[in-house]
């Protein structure tokens, strides 16, 4: 038999070609089956299985290169996120270079390095003489309902009107035409301005921004571009920030480093608007006696006022920071507040001065108390006797029957020479010197 010849077949064919083969070599077999040889057969049935045999082959090398691309492709992907994340990096790095690169160049014109010889002497201005630094950040703690509101609303009016803060300290009011801007997020708007104009505030120089239950305009740099401008457009000079803790970008107060950074933006943001000064409120500890939080919240600021009260419920305003010469700040010293005026005044007591009047208050109150049961007692001592003598025992007890006045052993011989001074009553009369009469009493016949 002459070989069929075969067309080149792709290999995802070879099994229907091998069928195909079978299918011819069937009807070979039957059609000339008396004129084919065993041999051809054989050789046809060889074919049939050198296909089959090369098909699944074929199928084993497809699912293996499936496989292998399938791998390719997962690679391809990480690699292509590989590729994004580092070229995010790189971005983000060269982005970071250019800002670091721009404060460099601000510091770099701002500080000229020099010998600390050569540093001309430089007296730092005050916009509250004696209290608080001009062109500094302060940071006012408090503790719980202290009237750190008020503070501010009083501050607000000697930096409008440039009459005395708290009545005792000169003030730098701000220039013609500038104002005082207040970024109140724990105040309801209404409140404030009735509390200012009670305090006799112009408010048309005040600018507030009210933020309670509003987005922080801190929060992003967009948002902080935009305040700034706002800033400036309001003219404002000193800036009042109620309060820290809701202004901050960190949740966690007690984060040094991002209190830092806070300040830092602060310091930023105020620059580029045109603002001088700033205050920030905070609150005291769980025990009032210092501002909670992180340390660079002590450490930051170029002056510390703190507000406290004692037992009484009396207020206390303290002060600490970088002042000038002589000037040491502000022992705890205590403030008078005026309800209808909304107005503190400073009045020089301190808070030790004024724990030692509480308490020679308390002790002359005391003293003042155990004077009026003496005499009472005494008096209602002449007042069950009589002329007839009776021992001190019955005396005291006739007082307590008739009077409902119980006088404790210790106390009655005191009793009884007060009754004795001032009320007429007398010690003895009966048995005579050496007989125990200094027990018996009696009152002076009429």
């Amino acid at each position: 038999m002459t070989a069929v010849p075969l067309p080149g077949t792709p290999q995802h064919s070879l099994k229907k070609a091998a069928a195909d083969l079978a299918k011819v070599t069937s009807a070979l077999s039957a059609d000339y089956g008396p004129h084919l040889s065993l041999s051809d057969l054989h050789d046809a049935a060889s074919v049939v299985h050198d296909l089959m045999a090369k098909a699944e082959a074929y199928d084993l090398i497809a699912a293996r290169l499936a496989a292998e691309a399938k791998a390719l492709d997962h690679q391809a992907d990480v690699e292509a996120q590989a590729y994004w994340r580092q070229r995010a990096d790189r971005l983000a790095r060269e982005r970071l270079a250019e800002e670091e690169a721009a404060a460099d160049e601000r510091l770099t014109q701002a500080v000229v390095p020099q010998l600390l010889a050569d540093v001309p002497d430089d007296v730092t201005g005050y916009r509250v003489e004696g209290l608080i630094v001009a062109n500094a950040v302060t940071l006012l703690w408090a503790q719980a309902k202290t009237g750190k509101t008020t503070m501010l609303v009083n501050l607000m009016r000697s930096l409008t009107a440039g009459s005395k803060f708290l009545g005792a300290y000169p003030c730098q009011p701000v220039a013609e035409g500038r104002r005082v801007g207040l970024l109140s997020y724990e105040m309801n708007g209404g409140q404030l301005r009735r509390w200012a104009e009670d305090h006799g505030v112009d408010t048309s120089r005040v600018a507030v921004w009210n933020l309670r239950g509003m987005p922080n305009p801190l929060r992003t740099e967009h948002s902080r571009k935009l305040l700034g401008k706002e800033l400036a457009a309001a003219g404002v000079e000193v800036l009042l920030i109620d309060t820290y803790a809701r202004a901050a970008l960190s949740a966690d107060e007690n984060d040094n480093p991002a209190a830092t950074a806070w300040f830092k933006m602060i310091g930023e943001l105020t620059a580029e608007a045109g603002v001088t000064d700033v205050l920030v409120t905070h609150h005291a500890g769980w025990n009032g006696g210092r501002l909670r939080g992180a340390s660079a919240l002590q450490d930051f600021p170029d002056v510390l006022l703190g507000l406290t009260r004692d037992e009484s419920g009396r207020r206390f305003l303290e002060a600490t920071g970088r002042f000038n010469g002589s000037d040491e700040g502000l022992t705890p010293t205590a403030l008078e507040f005026d309800p209808a005026s909304r107005t503190l005044t400073l009045t020089g007591t301190t808070k030790t001065s004024a724990k030692a009047e509480a308490h020679a208050e308390a002790l002359a109150a005391k003293e003042l108390a155990a004077h009026l049961q003496l005499t009472s007692r005494a008096e209602a001592l002449a007042a069950v006797l009589t002329t007839e003598p009776i021992s001190q025992a019955q005396a005291f007890q006739r007082l307590a029957e008739d009077k409902g006045l119980k006088v404790h052993r210790d106390h009655r011989p005191g009793v009884v020479a007060y009754a004795v001074e001032h009320y007429g009553v007398q010690v003895g009369g009966v048995g005579g010197p050496g007989s125990g009469s200094a027990k018996y009493l009696s009152v002076v016949a009429p």
